[in-house]
């Protein structure tokens, strides 16, 4: 190891290791989720500039085995599969419509909404491995709200009920766009969750129908996200970074925490790198992992609140002046559940059929990424999607 390696590393350490010390004697102080955590001044912005920096540094080293997969060529071709159009937009969320048309279709809409989290590019990652392109293919107008890439002014702005008023927005432009008025939602992880609470608080209005995908929902279930959320040591503060939003690098290595197989799939790759259609999936899937987006510090210290108090369950949920009601979720909803889900467990979806009653469920044995673009989406969680979508609308 070099002298400067070994220096920046002793560095890295202390600044982490101060930070923990001062965090340990602030206490509970660190723990609170108040929004006057996330204003702006020349200190906390040069502090927690410097500070996410250095943590972001370990945190490269800790993701080594990252770098197995990128000595392995991978894909560079478009990261979406699908021809699409930007049709609204609104900050830095924008709607995309897919096809090649221009005009209006025939028949219902879909909106696609993804997690915010990650990137959307799982959602239609490669020709016979989209979502959005088997729903395209079986001749639906289909619309996706990505949330884009947050700014420093979406760290104080955009919390939990933002998200769910521009969902709502959304709704309205899609169903403009289509030819009956009538739109079906498909809410993907915390995308789920946003259509979940924004019907629960306004009604359905032009949404026909839900189909939820691993939504979270009890947060009290033992493991996923919500198990590192809900430890007496974890403080949000410590996370953000000089914009006041949750880094990239925080949110990979958070799921690569959950399951540890970076390492398993960078050595399938090393030894299947002469298997062209592995690799062109394996390559697409690793740039996804990789390429993750911030999170604003408003939506991450409302989940954090959600999370902890378990609101959406318990019944004390808003989304701004409007208290969120499941009974108000009177159409047609599928909840879509995988058996090896880390990420948000099964039991945790599952406790929404108790709120409403008449949601129907369908199970994979995938987990909660390959559900989506696995063989086992192929198989079992898009046909059964079409089915369902065929026989609601």
């Amino acid at each position: 190891m070099s002298a400067r390696l070994l220096l920046s590393l002793v560095a890295a350490t202390g600044v982490l290791g101060n930070g923990f010390l001062v965090a340990v004697a602030l206490g509970a102080r660190w723990r609170a989720t108040d929004r006057r955590w996330l204003r702006h001044g020349p200190f906390r912005t040069v502090y927690r500039g410097l500070r996410s920096a250095a943590l972001r540094y370990l945190l490269w080293w800790a993701s080594w085995p990252h770098l197995v997969e990128h000595l392995v060529p991978r894909l560079t071709a478009p990261v979406m599969a699908t021809p699409n159009v930007v049709v609204w937009r609104h900050g830095r969320a924008t709607v995309s419509r897919f096809g090649v048309w221009t005009g209006p279709r025939s028949g219902d809409a879909v909106l696609v909404v993804h997690s915010v989290v990650t990137r959307p590019w799982i959602l239609d990652l490669l020709p016979g491995r989209s979502v959005v392109g088997a729903l395209v293919e079986t001749g639906y107008d289909v619309y996706l709200l990505d949330w884009g890439d947050p700014r420093r002014d979406d760290a104080t702005q955009q919390g939990f009920a933002g998200h769910a008023t521009v969902l709502a927005e959304a709704v309205r432009q899609v169903a403009a766009h289509s030819a009956t008025g009538r739109v079906h939602v498909v809410g993907y992880c915390m995308g789920a969750t946003l259509a979940l609470a924004a019907v629960g608080a306004w009604g359905p209005g032009p949404i026909a129908s839900l189909v939820l995908v691993a939504p979270p929902y009890d947060w009290e279930v033992p493991g996923g996200t919500a198990g590192i959320v809900r430890r007496p040591a974890f403080m949000p503060v410590l996370a953000l970074d000089g914009d006041s939003c949750i880094p990239a690098a925080y949110v990979r290595e958070t799921f690569h925490l959950l399951r540890r197989e970076v390492l398993k799939a960078a050595f399938a790759r090393l030894m299947r790198r002469r298997d062209r259609e592995f690799q062109t999936v394996a390559g697409a899937l690793a740039r996804w992992t990789w390429e993750q987006r911030r999170v604003p510090g408003a939506l991450w210290f409302d989940v954090v609140d959600m999370i902890r108090g378990n609101t959406m369950l318990n019944g004390t949920l808003a989304v701004g002046d409007a208290p969120v009601d499941l009974s108000r979720v009177t159409i047609p909803t599928l909840i879509v559940v995988t058996d090896r889900d880390h990420i948000v467990p099964i039991a945790s979806s599952l406790a929404l059929t108790r709120a409403i009653p008449h949601a129907e469920v369908v199970r994979s044995p995938a987990g909660h990424v390959s559900m989506l673009m696995g063989k086992e989406s192929r198989t079992v969680t898009v046909p059964a999607l079409l089915e369902w979508l065929q026989v609601v609308g």
